[in-house]
């Protein structure tokens, strides 16, 4: 079957009915689509009657007149109401509202609700339900549009997997973190006191350096800051392993680096003495709330001063080793979902780019694409 060329108005119809007092009232986020008003921190329009909300079916699509153009809408999965704010669309017989809630996130389309959007600055720009409607557009026929969104709500689902896998990995590190680094929980086969030391007995605390002398294009040791690589170097500072601790900026977010870096002047280099395991310390490192140490009204600040004096709960180095082992681990599995978050969010993209703009066809009678 062939596309057509229709206007957004011959798919959907402005739904102005009234709300429903039984009913929840659900707002547009620009991330998570329609949520319950309750779940936001924002003000809202509590004072409303059920009657002078808009009702809402399910597989209605609802935007913020606002926001269109930036892809603000979502598709209501149950009855409910949403703000007279919004323009709510029911789908005519000619398109799957799935479908529609992934077309409507498309580029292609988020330019066209853009264009037919009207006011005098941007941020005063709305898209009526008039202007929606004259939208000319080219469609796909509803069987293919029904397995196009079949497609992409199955990436979805393994997108949320793996999201919901992700944090489950960090909740379960964070809380084996908080027993094995205090020794409220001892690995077996470890009974020896721990004892209380300071951090200047365990490493040294060591300036970074102005990498304008040492920066080149074509260096292969990466100059950190605080929040990571920030270039590359044609010499080292440090042959490495290190942790990586901000001085001025973000002072609560070290990092470990193994090989032989470059530190720049806003952050410290932290080298373990003989006796420390370097990961260990690293993960002591990230339980430490930094910011009660900050010494700065203005930009957040450390000094070198303040670190040795702090004292932690230190094992022997052999416990060192195998409490970082485990956590590592944990940070190993985490770095790994997280790698596939992201080639999974491409694919998807890639996905959404050739089967709703019609570059890719998907055959109805097979499960072969031509």
């Amino acid at each position: 079957m062939k596309s057509k060329q229709v206007h957004l108005g011959d798919l959907f119809r402005s739904r102005k009915e009234s709300g429903e007092a039984e009913l929840p009232v659900v707002s547009v986020t620009m991330n998570d689509g329609l949520v319950h008003r309750n779940t936001l921190d924002r003000k809202n329009d509590g004072k409303l009657i059920p009657e002078a909300h808009l009702l809402i079916r399910k597989g209605d699509i609802v935007y913020n007149m606002m926001r269109m153009w930036q892809g603000a809408l979502g598709l209501a999965d149950c009855d409910g109401m949403v703000s007279p704010a919004y323009v709510v669309l029911a789908p005519k017989d000619g398109i799957d509202p799935l479908f529609a809630s992934y077309w409507f996130k498309s580029s292609r389309m988020i330019y066209l609700f853009w264009a037919y959007s009207y006011g005098i600055t941007s941020d005063r720009l709305r898209l009526y339900y008039k202007d929606f409607a004259k939208i000319p557009v080219t469609v796909l026929p509803k069987s293919e549009q029904e397995k196009i969104a079949k497609i992409l709500a199955t990436m979805d689902r393994v997108i949320g997997q793996t999201e919901k896998l992700i944090a489950a990995k960090r909740k379960l590190k964070k809380g084996l973190a908080q027993q094995l680094l205090t020794g409220k929980r001892r690995l077996p086969g470890f009974e020896k006191p721990w004892r209380i030391e300071s951090l200047k007995s365990l490493c040294s605390i060591v300036y970074g350096k102005s990498q304008k002398d040492i920066i080149s294009e074509t260096g292969h040791i990466p100059i950190y800051g605080t929040g990571g690589v920030v270039g590359s170097a044609s010499k080292a500072l440090h042959p490495g392993p290190a942790v990586i601790l901000g001085r001025k900026g973000s002072i609560d977010r070290p990092f470990l680096v193994m090989t032989p870096f470059w530190a720049i002047d806003t952050a410290f280099y932290v080298v373990p003495e003989r006796i420390v395991s370097v990961q260990w310390l690293y993960q002591k490192f990230l339980t430490i709330g930094w910011r009660r140490y900050n010494e700065a009204s203005g930009v957040p600040s450390l000094s070198r001063e303040t670190i040795n004096g702090i004292h932690v709960n230190t094992p022997d180095h052999i416990e060192q080793e195998c409490i970082a082992a485990v956590l590592g681990t944990i940070d190993q599995e985490v770095t790994l979902l997280e790698k596939k978050l992201v080639s999974l969010r491409e694919l998807k993209k890639g996905f959404m780019q050739k089967l709703l703009t019609g570059q890719v066809r998907v055959n109805c009678k097979s499960r072969e694409t031509s």
